[in-house]
């Protein structure tokens, strides 16, 4: 038997101590991925939702407000107080005279623009809508006062709130409203004069909101136009005042109030004054008004002979309108109700 040599059995065991070596490693290198690496991993490694960016919230509008209990019992009193013309003729302590709470109300701002008639620059009240934006267009009221007011008399009575509670509770449309100062004088003022004097300006009315007025609306707000689209009422001096800027321009309005109006029509109102009417006849063509409202308090005894003169003449020469009278003489409480009737009636689609 030959020996082996002890070089070659050296060189063996050395290869197989290596083999024996490389296989030790290989499974500790296995266990140690199997049993330490998700430790490890679970360690460094942030949770999933860590490296998720939050998701951005999302503005959520807030609530329409929603109007009380007592409050809709109230508007629900009107509804069913309302004659066949929808005409609510007793309003006693109004719900519409006042800023509901969650409701958005905006402050009427003075604007100032020049007069050809006066040649000066006059100043008008403009109530905006709550929600008023350039992008959206508005049918227009012009609100006129009466002796002895101005441009602010209107806001004075509420007329701003009285206006936006009719949007928010009695589906009105928005609208823009104008209130001109009548005192067309360079004072804007009648103060000093008599009544008798006061007359010549204010008679200038109709003149000043077509050709002055009206134009620089039309220039700076986004209004429709026509007389589908724009209104005119006005009490006792404004009365007067609105039925002439009607009558004169039907091309313009297409709505008419008259509240407790002073004398304007000489064939209704015989000539105890001179009036801007002679009657109330339209032009060959032109249609009848969208609206022509008459109201009054039934204790007026300033003018309220005026609009009983007026309903009379108006049936008799078969002209439509609405008339009514309510609890009141010469005053707020009495303008402020054919306000919230009048102006419940505006801009409505035919139906």
């Amino acid at each position: 038997r030959k020996e082996r040599s002890p070089v070659k059995a050296a060189m063996k065991n050395r290869t197989r101590t290596l083999y024996l070596t490389f296989l030790v490693v290989l499974v500790l290198t296995v266990v140690a991925a199997v049993l330490w690496h998700p430790a490890g991993l679970a360690a460094s490694t942030p949770p999933s939702s860590s490296l998720t960016e939050p998701a951005a919230s999302v503005s959520q509008p807030d609530p329409a407000p929603q109007p009380s209990k007592a409050l809709r019992q109230e508007i629900q009193r009107y509804a069913q107080a309302a004659n066949a013309d929808g005409i609510v003729t007793e309003t006693p302590d109004p719900y519409f005279i006042e800023k509901q709470s969650g409701y958005d109300y905006r402050t009427p701002e003075t604007i100032s623009y020049f007069s050809s008639l006066t040649h000066t620059t006059r100043h008008a009240m403009i109530f905006l809508p709550a929600d008023y934006s350039d992008e959206k267009t508005y049918p227009v009221l012009y609100l006129l006062h009466g002796y002895g007011g101005s441009h602010r008399t209107w806001r004075n009575k509420s007329a701003d709130i009285l206006l936006q509670n009719l949007h928010y509770f009695e589906n009105v449309p928005e609208m823009i409203v104008v209130c001109p100062n009548s005192n067309v004088n360079q004072a804007e003022s009648v103060e000093g004069l008599t009544f008798w004097e006061s007359v010549e300006p204010f008679d200038r009315t109709p003149d000043e909101v077509v050709d002055c007025l009206m134009p620089y609306i039309n220039r700076h707000y986004p209004v429709k136009t026509g007389p589908e689209n724009t209104a005119v009422a006005g009490n006792s001096m404004g009365g007067r005042n609105a039925l002439a800027l009607a009558y004169r321009h039907p091309e313009l309005f297409g709505y008419v109030g008259a509240f407790s109006s002073s004398v304007a029509v000489a064939a209704a109102n015989g000539n105890t004054m001179s009036t801007p009417l002679q009657d109330l006849s339209l032009p060959d063509g032109a249609p009848p008004f969208q609206l022509l409202f008459l109201a009054v308090g039934r204790s007026d005894n300033v003018c309220g002979s005026v609009t009983y003169e007026l309903d009379n003449y108006m049936t008799q020469q078969g002209i439509k309108h609405l008339f009514y009278n309510t609890t009141g003489g010469h005053q707020n409480v009495v303008w402020q109700n054919a306000l919230y009737n009048f102006g419940k009636k505006l801009f409505r689609p035919k139906s």
